[in-house]
């Protein structure tokens, strides 16, 4: 009869590597003696039980604890995670990151939009050697000597954009709709102290307000806000000047137009007709 210590050292070499198979004579034995062998009971004892059950128990066990272990080594290496063990508290979670500082905002150009109600600097300068005249010029404008000759005697009123004996000085974006002209003629027999008088009452613009270029006195429309009244003639030498300025929006201030007048400089000797 196989007791119960042969039937470990069976079972031991059965769950041992080696062999998957075991003799069929050795099952036949094994077998036959489970079969015949009675099953002793201890009075208020558990049921028997063999010792295979007992093995596969422990494998069992010992799989849980296993897997047991492995879920706590993944906890504890990853700190960040909220979750946390059955009856533990939740780890805290990492620090919010930091918003990112606003980028800071652009320092506005020193030179405005064409156009706009803000008048660009007066940076450039133009010299004008038919009409004999130089002054100073706002940024980023376009400027257009004259290509031709004017005519001989005024009849009176301004000139207007494009016209061949101007030169012109204008914001390339808006073109005929903000603008500086210039223009010259030989006085002639004309008085130099009644000239300009004369051509502005020929505008229709109104009573002027006397005013002073480069030392030439001449006159300038009081109504400003107009843009067919903001025009100034002067008699310098022996050349009578009209210098005109055209904003059809109506944006900018007389202020920055005396402040063009006050960098003009005539040179009638040098104006070639």
């Amino acid at each position: 009869m196989t007791n119960e210590r042969d039937f470990d050292r069976i079972a031991r070499a059965f769950m041992a590597d080696g062999p998957t198979q075991l003799a069929d004579r050795v099952l036949d034995s094994s077998l036959a003696d489970v079969h015949h062998t009675r099953q002793r009971r201890a009075l208020l004892r558990a049921p028997w039980r063999t010792p295979v059950m007992n093995i596969y128990a422990k494998l069992a066990a010992a799989a849980v604890v296993v897997v047991a272990v492995g879920a706590l080594g993944v906890w504890f290496l990853n700190p960040g995670s909220s979750s946390a063990p059955e009856g533990g508290e939740p780890t805290q979670s990492a620090a919010p990151t930091a918003a990112p500082s606003p980028s800071p905002t652009p320092e506005p150009s020193a030179v405005p939009p064409s156009g706009g109600g803000s008048a660009p600097p007066l940076t450039g300068t133009f010299t004008s050697t038919r009409n004999g005249i130089s002054l100073a010029t706002p940024a980023g404008w376009t400027t257009q000597p004259a290509t031709g000759p004017g005519p001989e005697v005024w009849a009176g009123g301004w000139i207007t954009f494009g016209d061949p004996y101007a030169d012109w000085i204008y914001d390339p974006v808006l073109e005929g709709s903000l603008w500086l002209g210039i223009a010259s003629l030989p006085l002639g027999s004309a008085d130099p102290a009644q000239w300009p008088a004369d051509q502005f009452e020929a505008t229709e613009c109104g009573v002027p307000l006397p005013v002073s270029v480069d030392g030439a006195a001449g006159v300038i429309g009081a109504d400003f806000a107009s843009t067919e009244c903001s025009v100034v003639f002067v008699a310098a030498g022996d050349r009578g000047y009209q210098i005109r300025f055209y904003d059809s929006n109506g944006e900018y201030e007389r202020a920055w137009f005396d402040e063009v007048l006050a960098t003009v400089q005539f040179a009638p000797e040098d104006a070639v007709d």
